[in-house]
């Protein structure tokens, strides 16, 4: 019975540490996650898309940029700062 206990623990623990290293861009309107979202740097470089799900791994934004330009179809979308993308879902 510990063993079991132990077990669904440390999944649990897994589970919680893999989904907060991830961003999540949903719709407005819809609350659909948007895939192809384009993160751009304050230097105007490519730094993450986001996939099928609409996520974008935290570690590909480094903290030395300030400043992200979020585009959608080829649509400026946000400008937002480091602090701004600390949530789980944009």
């Amino acid at each position: 019975m510990k063993r079991i206990y132990l077990l669904y623990i440390v999944f649990s623990l897994i589970s919680v540490f893999t989904n907060a290293q991830t961003i999540t861009f949903v719709s407005e309107i819809n609350s659909k996650p948007l895939s192809k979202v384009s993160v751009f740097g304050k230097d105007g470089s490519i730094l993450a898309f986001s996939d099928i799900d609409g996520k974008i791994d935290k570690q590909a934004l480094p903290q030395s940029q300030e400043k992200f330009q979020i585009v959608y179809n080829n649509f400026p979308v946000a400008s937002l700062s480091f602090a701004d993308l600390d949530k789980d879902v944009i």
